[in-house]
Formats: C-alpha cells, sequence, structure tokens
C-alpha cells in the first residue's frame, strides 16, 4: 500500500495520521470561528499570496467530482480570494471518505455480487445518453468512428446527416477541461462510460472541432449553395420588375382610390399606403358578409380596367420571391462564408505546421476543394451583393425598409 499511498497523495505524501480530527469529533469553538474569520495569507505589500496546494490526496482513485474551475485570476476578485480550505480538510475523516467514495469496488471473490465495475461520469448525464445512443447509430466503434474523422472520411463512410448530429456533440470548454484532468491509466478509462470514453479520445485529437465543422461544410456544401442560388436570383429579378412595371403602378393607385373612398375624412386623403395594407383588403366585407373588398376589386378590373388583368405578367418573379424569408437567406449565405473562410484559415494553418497529426491528410481534402469551389463563392457575394442593392432600391420605391421581408 504504500505505493498506493505515495502515488495518491497518502502518509507518505503528508496525509494527516490517526492524530487527526474525525468526523463528530469535539473541535473547540475558538478554532472553528478562527477557520471562518480565517483570511488569505499576505506579505508586507498587501498583497494576497498565491493559494496553497494540499500536500495530501486520496489513498485510492476516487469518483469524479464534477465541477468547473475558476482560474486565479477570475478568483481572486470574488468570495473565494480569501478562502482556505487546507486546515478543514484535516478535520474530515479521510480514510472513511477514501472507502466510501472510491472510483471502483473490487469484484468479490466468494460469487456474491454482480461484479461489475462502477462507472465514472463526466458529461451531463442526459447529454451522455443521447450521444451514446447516436454513438450506437453509427455502427462502430469509438476508434473506428474517431480513425474516419482523422481521415476526414476520405471514403464517404458517414453519411450528411449523421455528420451534422456529431457537430452537435463537441465537447464543450468546461468538459475539455474536466476530461484532460482526468488520470489516463487504464483502469480510470475503464470506468468511463462509452460517451466519455469517446469524449476523452476527441479532446486528444488536434483541432478536432474543426475538422468536424470542415466535413460538414464540405459534405453540405452543393446542397446549400443550390438552395440559396435559386431564392438570391428570384429576388433580383423581382425586385427589378416590381420597379418597371407600369401595370403594377397603376393597379396600386386603384387600391389607393378605394382606400381614399372608404375612408374618406380624416383617416383618408392619403398619398400613399404601406404594402402591408394588400394583405389586408380581403378583410372588408360587404354588408351581408358575402363579398370581399378583394373580390371586388377583382371584378372592377375585369370590367373597368381590362388591360390590368395581365399586371401579374409583369412581375412575374414575385410568387417565388415572397416565399423567400430574407432574414434566413442572409444567415445561409453568411454561413457559407464565414465556413470558406474558417477552412482557408485551417488549411493555411495545416500547411505551415505539416508536422502535426493528421495534417497531411487534412490539406489532401480540402485543398482541391477550396479551388474549386472558389469561383462559386465569388459568384455568390456578388449575387448577394446584388441582391442587396436591387431589394434597397425596390423597397425604397415604395417606401418600405430594406429589412422588411418579401412577403
Amino acid at each position: 500500500s504504500s505505493g498506493i499511498n505515495a502515488e495518491y497523495g497518502g502518509k507518505d505524501g503528508g496525509r494527516p495520521g490517526p492524530g487527526g480530527h474525525a468526523p463528530g469529533a469535539f473541535v473547540p469553538r475558538g478554532r472553528l470561528e478562527d477557520l471562518k474569520n480565517r483570511k488569505g495569507r499576505k506579505n508586507r505589500n498587501n498583497t494576497v499570496l498565491k493559494k496553497k496546494s494540499l500536500a495530501f490526496g486520496p489513498t485510492k482513485p476516487l469518483k469524479v467530482f464534477n465541477w468547473a474551475k475558476l482560474t486565479d485570476a477570475k478568483a481572486a476578485n470574488s468570495i473565494w480570494k480569501d478562502v482556505d480550505e487546507i486546515d478543514m480538510v484535516t478535520m474530515l475523516n479521510l480514510d472513511e471518505i477514501d472507502e466510501l467514495f472510491q472510483a471502483k469496488k473490487a469484484i468479490k471473490k466468494d460469487g456474491s455480487g454482480d461484479g461489475k465495475k462502477k462507472t465514472i461520469a463526466i458529461i451531463d448525464p442526459k447529454r451522455a445518453q443521447n450521444f451514446t445512443i447516436l454513438l450506437k447509430k453509427f455502427k462502430k466503434t469509438n476508434e473506428q468512428l474517431l480513425g474516419i474523422v482523422m481521415n476526414c472520411d476520405k471514403n464517404c463512410e458517414i453519411t450528411l446527416d449523421m455528420w451534422e448530429q456529431l457537430l452537435r456533440y463537441i465537447p464543450t470548454k468546461e468538459e475539455t477541461q474536466m476530461l484532460n484532468e482526468l488520470d489516463t491509466d487504464e483502469d480510470t478509462l475503464s470506468c468511463l462510460n462509452r460517451a466519455d470514453r469517446y469524449f476523452k479520445s476527441a479532446v486528444s485529437i488536434y483541432h478536432y472541432e474543426e475538422r468536424i465543422k470542415a466535413i460538414n461544410f464540405k459534405k453540405k456544401f452543393e446542397e446549400r449553395v443550390k438552395s440559396v442560388t435559386p431564392k438570391i436570383r428570384a429576388l433580383i429579378k423581382a425586385s427589378t420588375e416590381v420597379v418597371k412595371s407600369d401595370k403594377l403602378k397603376e393597379m396600386l393607385t386603384l387600391i389607393l382610390g378605394f382606400g381614399n373612398y372608404f375612408n374618406f375624412g380624416k383617416r383618408g386623403n392619403a398619398m400613399g399606403f404601406r404594402l402591408e395594407t394588400l394583405t389586408k383588403i380581403c378583410d372588408t366585407k360587404s354588408a351581408d358578409n358575402q363579398l370581399t373588398l378583394l373580390v371586388y376589386i377583382v371584378e372592377t378590373v375585369e370590367m373597368i380596367f381590362p388591360d390590368l388583368e395581365d399586371f401579374i405578367d409583369e412581375i412575374s418573379h414575385v410568387p417565388v420571391a415572397a416565399k423567400v424569408a430574407l432574414a434566413e437567406l442572409k444567415t445561409d449565405v453568411a454561413d457559407l462564408q464565414g465556413g470558406n473562410r474558417l477552412l482557408i484559415k485551417e488549411v493555411d494553418h495545416m500547411q505551415k505546421n505539416p508536422t502535426l497529426n493528421g495534417a497531411n491528410v487534412f490539406q489532401q481534402q480540402f485543398t482541391g476543394f477550396l479551388k474549386e469551389i472558389a469561383d462559386t463563392m465569388i459568384d455568390l457575394e456578388q449575387m448577394m451583393g446584388d441582391m442587396k442593392k436591387k431589394y434597397t432600391i425596390a423597397t425604397s420605391h415604395f417606401a418600405e425598409s430594406s429589412n422588411v421581408e418579401p412577403e
């Protein structure tokens, strides 16, 4: 046991002996008050000295106490700056703690018990459960899946949908910190559940998150470009059409006439109206509620202004453009541009550091890809700029904000 004690900080490492206080033992009240009021030790310059570390630890591996440590800088200006727990720890029954909270129980040899090892949980249980379910769907071992991440899925073994789901389970900073502090001996690793074992291996892969994002960007690129391109083109054409259409202007003039007539007096005499008014015309109904103003205007056009019946032909791209969610489109294009910039940065980083594990295969998979999509990205940015310009002209033409949705 001396070897264990030395490794984990037992008696050989300065651990309090039998004379230490045990739970329930009498502790003089003055001593407790002294501990409560104890301040951080200060030097002659009145600055708080660096916190002392425990000189002893458990005699065996204990179950993980999940927490997110504060840096010294953050703790220095908080409630923690005057805390000194060392004396309190010496009063604990450390042997009892070691026994109650050891990481694993010895397997019984008399046949009693199930002989199963206790598991160590690092990440949130619910998150771990969901991630474990996802890992099973890959139908690969952790090692096989991580190997595919390392080779950037050059053989296309994983579907796009599965890569998108894997992107949702990137180790957080807090999880990474706890995993990096975890012992790497086989006994400890064998006590981890599958999700924690995967995360433990993932955080050791250089730029793991960047690899997952790069793979997702490459696999989704063509699909996303095909999705945004027709929307941008529809908005460009529709924006041009509504500005140039003479018949649309006449139709709006007719509707303005109806509005000023219906709202004769203070609510009338308008020079124009917001385009959202068009969606409310059908709310006005006849006295018997059998006819809407919209239908009446349509009948009026057919009977009195037949030349305006085909005004829709002058704005043929408006129906398609009206279905575009402008804010969502801008986000999608911004994501493509951001993903492209990040990939360029990562490839450049790998080229400057060729000795990094996996750097060569990363360059092989993405250097050529970036060249292939370069022209597409330039065209996309030019189209987006043209669309924003024409859309702003169109909305200004109708005295609307450029942030208004196409519908």
